[in-house]
């Protein structure tokens, strides 16, 4: 799933707009740094500013959270 963020095929909303198991596991950190253009500083930046924690799954997230972040990608 990972590998459809970074080859542009799924984008980072969609991804968390899946409910399947699969998707909820997927840790944040990991499905913000499949986007492409995000490294690992800008993931830990965007996570702080959208007040995640770094071991927060996307099935943990809020929907505060969640808009924060997608957001930020826009």
């Amino acid at each position: 799933m990972l590998a459809k963020v970074k080859a542009g095929e799924l984008t980072f909303a969609q991804l968390l707009e899946r409910d399947d198991d699969i998707a909820k596991k997927i840790k944040v950190s990991q499905a913000l740094r499949a986007v492409k253009g995000v490294g690992p500083a800008k993931a830990t930046a965007l996570m702080e500013e959208a007040g995640v924690d770094e071991k927060r799954r996307l099935g943990g997230l809020g929907a505060q959270q969640r808009k924060k972040l997608v957001d930020a990608l826009g």
